[in-house]
């Protein structure tokens, strides 16, 4: 069992949008974004903790597609 990162209570948590596949060629995680994010902000999931940082933002600002370098093998398929 994974020994959970997610930060104490003085960070504050922003839902990022949604895992829509992770890319065959980079293994990173594409994510159809609520909000433009900085690249190299650290990405968390509720239940297993970090599972990477943003490497970058596509797209238009009102509806951005966000590439997730993953920090996890989990994700590493």
């Amino acid at each position: 069992m994974r020994k959970s990162s997610i930060p104490d209570k003085s960070y504050s948590l922003r839902k990022l949008g949604k895992i829509l596949h992770v890319s065959e060629t980079t293994k990173n995680i594409i994510v159809k974004a609520d909000f433009a994010p900085r690249i190299g902000s650290k990405v968390f999931d509720g239940e297993e903790g970090e599972i990477g940082v943003v490497f970058d933002v596509i797209g238009p600002v009102n509806s951005p597609y966000i590439s997730v370098k993953p920090s996890s093998p989990y994700f590493k398929k």
